[in-house]
């Protein structure tokens, strides 16, 4: 639940409905809400980031993190893999109906992204990064403002959660699967219509690796220490994890708080295993033929 001047005005906002929640919110302009605290969890796709996302908001205790700030125009993957696949996807741009600008619709999110101790969380993926600031330069006080002082100031005591995955290769399996699925997350659906393709794992592998450097630059560019979730960790360490998030987020946790955890992630099955072990053979005969070429060129 979430309350504002005492007035209830979210009572259940689960992950399918919260922007139906963001439509129903009584907003009046000029009424933003300022958090005590905000964390932005910077991810790539399918790294653990949905799983992280449920367990913060399990907790009722840090926000009701979501991709609030996707711009579908920029970073759909339906057009960057339409060669592949005849799924059909609309961009679309995040401001909602009733919503004529972003600054509203900041302040709308703002709302339903906290929870009722003050606490704002958000996850953001680097494919649409710069939207987002694009975005927030829509609001005259921020259009000159340097980036390493823009989120700070947007979202007061900003603390940044990087969160990765060691096994890039099955982050890229997960991902084209889940494109084939139709799905973000695995919802349970069979795979037997899943189809291999080297040529998508290795561009959305590649891709990855990509945003991933970029994620590192602006850390390290704008002087910030992230801390750090690996998904691997997140996995065979649940609660200690998101224990240490919360101490991280100078959140006070309960001794007897039971952090239930939700099936909304998989671990590695056979299909994915094997397709690992395709990827690596076909991607090791290429290496292997390209150092022949520049043998034989060398020689």
């Amino acid at each position: 639940m979430i309350v504002q001047d005492g007035e209830e005005v979210v009572s259940k906002v689960t992950a399918i409905s919260f922007m139906s929640a963001i439509n129903n919110l009584n907003y009046e302009a000029g009424g933003v809400m300022q958090p005590r605290c905000s964390f932005l969890i910077c991810a790539t796709p399918h790294n653990g980031s949905t799983l992280l996302c449920e367990a913060l908001r399990n907790t009722g205790l840090a926000g009701w993190p979501e991709e609030y700030f996707e711009d579908l125009r920029h970073t759909s993957i339906a057009e960057q893999l339409a060669e592949y696949s005849q799924f059909v996807h609309e961009p679309t741009f995040p401001i909602q109906p009733g919503v004529d600008n972003f600054i509203e619709y900041l302040a709308r999110v703002l709302i339903v992204g906290t929870s009722p101790n003050g606490v704002f969380g958000a996850k953001i993926l680097w494919s649409y990064f710069d939207d987002f600031l694009c975005g927030l330069r829509q609001i005259p006080s921020y259009k000159e403002m340097p980036v390493r002082e823009l989120l700070p100031t947007v979202f007061p005591n900003l603390h940044y959660i990087w969160i990765t995955r060691r096994n890039k290769v099955q982050q890229a399996i997960s991902f084209w699967q889940a494109f084939q699925r139709r799905t973000w997350h695995f919802n349970g659906s069979s795979p037997r219509d899943l189809v291999f393709n080297f040529e998508v794992i290795d561009h959305l592998l590649q891709q990855i690796m990509a945003d991933e450097l970029d994620w590192l630059r602006y850390f390290d560019v704008c002087g910030i220490e992230p801390f750090t979730v690996v998904y691997e960790d997140l996995v065979d360490a649940y609660e200690d994890t998101i224990r240490n998030v919360l101490e991280h987020l100078q959140i006070a946790v309960p001794h007897d708080m039971v952090l239930d955890r939700w099936p909304i992630e998989r671990p590695t099955d056979a299909i994915s295993e094997q397709w690992a072990t395709r990827y690596h053979h076909i991607k090791g005969e290429q290496l292997e033929g390209v150092q022949a070429v520049r043998g034989l060129m060398s020689a």
